[in-house]
C-alpha cells in the first residue's frame, strides 16, 4: 500500500429471502395495464395499498380527467395509472395507432 491508502471492502449479507426487483415488477404491471391485461384499479390496489372500492373510485376519477377524444382508446394513464404513457414501435404516442387520434 502506497500513499497511505487502505483497501476498502463492502460486506454483503445474504439470507433466505427472495430477491425481488420492485422497479421491474412495477414496470411490468404498468405494461400489463397498458395492454389491457390488468385493470387500473388492480394496479392501484397492489402498489398504493388501496382497497378495491377506493382503487376503482380513484382510477375512475383519474381516467375521467383525461379524455380519449371519443375514440374508445384508453391508455394506462387513462386507466388510473399515473405517469404512464404507452409508446408504440414508431416511437410515437399510442394515439398514432390506427383508429386513435394523435
Amino acid at each position: 500500500m502506497t500513499g497511505g491508502l487502505r483497501p476498502h471492502f463492502n460486506r454483503v449479507g445474504f439470507d433466505d429471502s427472495i430477491i425481488t426487483d420492485t422497479t421491474a415488477e412495477k414496470r411490468q404491471d404498468m405494461d400489463e395495464v397498458a395492454a389491457g391485461l390488468m385493470q387500473g384499479w388492480e394496479y392501484r390496489a397492489k402498489w398504493y395499498g388501496e382497497d378495491e372500492a377506493t382503487a376503482r373510485r380513484r382510477g375512475a376519477a383519474a381516467g375521467s380527467a383525461v379524455s380519449d377524444g371519443g375514440s374508445g382508446h384508453v391508455d394506462a394513464a387513462q386507466a388510473g395509472v399515473p405517469g404512464r404513457v404507452r409508446r408504440v414501435a414508431d416511437g410515437g404516442h399510442a394515439g398514432a395507432m390506427k383508429g386513435c387520434p394523435r
